[in-house]
């Protein structure tokens, strides 16, 4: 059977019973910066950067100790261009969806954001940059099963192995590398 994982499970209790497996999550740092000044990985962490402006995106995947890039686009900033993502390869920095703020984009939002996500998954496929998905939820009821993530994948672009790899080969080998 598969090991899945979500980076971003705010329970771990309650991720175990929806089918991912447990991580040790005081070994991750999520950081929301509002500058590209704000990111500041942490050694021996994963550092999570949540992204969305152009230079937040490019001072993130620049940065070193930096592992994952969360939402480089959402339904306002949809730019996400080959420029970044393959400095995001060369510096193996993981791309990085969010499934939260797929539920949080209000419903006019909605068709944008998955047009941007579209557009994102595109380049980073061409580039052939690691994708991450990630529940990213406030609480564990925004949680997700993993299949459900792989559907959400799926939606954007990716393929089924795509999207699952994306739950379980990504994650699995961001912890192997970085901690």
């Amino acid at each position: 059977m598969t090991d899945y994982y979500d980076l971003l499970a705010p329970d771990q209790e309650f991720a175990e019973k929806l089918g991912f497996s447990k991580i040790d999550v005081s070994k991750i740092n999520y950081i929301e910066p509002r500058s590209g000044n704000d990111i500041k990985p942490q050694k021996n962490k994963i550092n999570i950067i949540r992204g969305g402006d152009e230079k937040i995106n490019q001072e993130a995947v620049r940065t070193r100790n930096v592992h994952v890039l969360l939402d480089p686009v959402n339904w306002e900033f949809g730019k996400f261009d080959t420029a970044t993502a393959n400095m995001a390869k060369k510096n193996n920095v993981a791309i990085g969806i969010s499934h939260a703020t797929f539920i949080e984009a209000k419903e006019s939002q909605r068709v944008k954001l998955m047009l941007n996500l579209q557009r994102m998954v595109k380049v980073t496929n061409k580039i052939k940059n690691s994708i991450v998905i990630v529940s990213n939820s406030k609480g564990k009821y925004g949680m997700r099963a993993p299949l459900d993530l792989v559907g959400i994948g799926a939606f954007i672009g990716l393929t089924e192995n795509q999207a699952k790899w994306a739950i379980s080969e990504v994650p699995k080998s961001i912890f192997e590398v970085k901690t």
